[in-house]
């Protein structure tokens, strides 16, 4: 007998409920994601980005004129780093935020 077989066997009933935590955790973290998703499209749609999708079937990009003149067509994570960018800079002109 090997060392490994010495150790207990976890019962069927602890598999099975180690089985429903994990598909609640798992169950949760997607209800997490979809509303981190809606908020960070709801932020973006406030701040004058609008959702493009041009090609079927592509990623949804966002677009926006920024105050340059330049008009962009990004992935949302670089529309947020663009707006936490713009933001800052906007700070430093002030020197404080409050």
């Amino acid at each position: 007998m090997t060392e490994q077989s010495k150790e207990p066997r976890p019962s069927a009933a602890a598999d099975c409920s180690a089985a429903v935590a994990l598909h609640a955790v798992i169950r949760r973290r997607l209800e997490l994601m979809d509303e981190l998703d809606r908020d960070e499209a709801n932020v973006l749609r406030r701040l004058g980005w609008e959702a493009k999708c041009d090609v079927p079937g592509s990623y949804w990009l966002w677009q926006k004129k920024l105050p340059d003149g330049r008009v962009v067509m990004v992935y949302r994570s670089m529309a947020l780093s663009i707006e936490q960018a713009m933001a800052d800079a906007d700070v430093g002109e002030d020197d404080e935020l409050l």
